[in-house]
């Protein structure tokens, strides 16, 4: 069941050069209006909804739509702690870096690792961590991604 915090993973496929794009960590209030809002990254292409009723709306079509399981690891520009529960009390909400991937320097949150402990699922160690190979790993491969809200670049 779907809670507010809730984010969403969108796939788009453009109208005009049929393209395929990808929108993440989108909250549900946002998810309706990004591909009237979106321009294509291929080809720039605008959304264009029509303004009488006898001529054609031109919009990106949704392809895919996923709930999000997998929380990003967050840490404050000047900290060097890793947050990946985004319920920790110091959840950096502004000012911060993002990384899709296991961060390769610095610590994890002892809160973090509590609330992961706490949750049911396996002890995180350096060589889990470092490995991501455990069955029911957090951690997957996957792409540096820029902060979503009041991130850096």
């Amino acid at each position: 069941m779907a809670t507010s915090g809730t984010t969403w993973t969108l796939v788009l496929r453009c109208f005009a050069c049929n393209g395929k794009f990808t929108l993440r960590r989108l909250a549900l209030d946002r998810l309706l209006a990004v591909p009237l809002l979106t321009p294509c990254p291929h080809c720039a292409a605008r959304p264009r909804i029509a303004a009488r009723p006898h001529e054609a709306s031109q919009l990106h079509k949704i392809f895919d739509l996923r709930e999000e399981k997998q929380s990003a690891y967050r840490k404050t520009d000047d900290g060097d702690a890793w947050h990946f529960n985004p319920s920790c009390s110091q959840w950096p909400l502004a000012g911060y870096v993002e990384l899709e991937i296991l961060p390769s320097v610095g610590q994890f949150c002892n809160e973090c690792k509590a609330r992961h402990a706490e949750s049911g699922h396996f002890s995180l160690t350096p060589t889990a961590a470092q490995r991501g190979l455990q069955e029911k790993s957090l951690f997957h491969g996957g792409t540096v991604m820029p902060a979503t809200g009041q991130g850096r670049r």
